[in-house]
């Protein structure tokens, strides 16, 4: 099976060449990177890369949910695999095995190492109600997705800032997606850029739950997050 890993970015810089240089090159796969910027300077970076099979995608000014659409739509691979530049791959192949090995699951889900800490999925991360309510509990890094996982569910929607891969898997999870685990664990991520806002965060979530419950489950919520944040600061500025 071919895996497409897929990645964006704005500028290519040391970043992106430390997430391709992290790739393992003994399976089937390609990598394909959009450039929202100076197309040039990626592609004279790129040569010095290492060995792979990668394309560049010229997409000017795409935001980051669109240089993924871009990147997927562009794919060949059976399964795709998306990485943020400055992430490094762990060990992805568990999640390619069980996604040969059990035909009927749609994705699969394995742990992160986030900030130097071990990430595990939740032990039911295809709870719809908990998903809502509580946050998938993975990111897109620790997910690979079947080819026709998006033809059913969707691409990612680039009206979310930071909560586009949250819409995407509770938007195919509520539409009835099979999903499995994995303990091991499957790439190494960069604590940085928009991700960590939790004002935006809350907006995204937000956004996501008045979808599928009704007023005012959303605005309480949003509510209760604000007050935890704003709780986790004071704590935090006490030390």
């Amino acid at each position: 099976m071919l895996l497409t890993i897929a990645t964006t970015v704005l500028e290519a810089d040391e970043r992106l060449l430390r997430s391709i240089r992290s790739i393992k090159q003994t399976r089937e796969q390609e990598h394909i990177i959009s450039v929202a910027g100076d197309f040039r300077r990626a592609r004279a970076l790129l040569r010095t890369g290492g060995p792979g099979v990668r394309r560049l995608i010229e997409a000017p000014g795409a935001s980051i949910s669109e240089g993924f659409n871009e990147c997927i739509r562009h794919s060949e691979g059976d399964l795709i695999w998306v990485l943020n530049s400055g992430d490094e791959e762990m060990d992805v192949e568990p999640l390619l095995r069980l996604l040969e090995q059990l035909p009927e699951i749609d994705f699969a889900v394995g742990a992160i190492s986030y900030g130097g800490e071990v990430v595990r999925p939740k032990r039911n991360p295809g709870n719809r109600l908990s998903c809502l309510l509580h946050g998938m509990g993975f990111c897109h890094g620790a997910a690979v997705v079947r080819r026709a996982f998006h033809n059913r569910y969707g691409l990612y929607d680039p009206t979310y800032r930071i909560c586009m891969d949250q819409d995407l898997f509770i938007r195919a999870l509520w539409n009835g997606a099979r999903v499995v685990t994995s303990s091991s664990c499957v790439a190494r991520i960069e604590p940085a850029g928009n991700s960590g806002n939790p004002a935006t965060r809350i907006q995204d979530l937000q956004r996501i739950m008045a979808r599928y419950v009704p007023f005012p489950f959303p605005q309480l919520l949003a509510a209760k997050w604000r007050l935890a944040n704003h709780v986790a600061e004071w704590l935090g500025g006490r030390h």
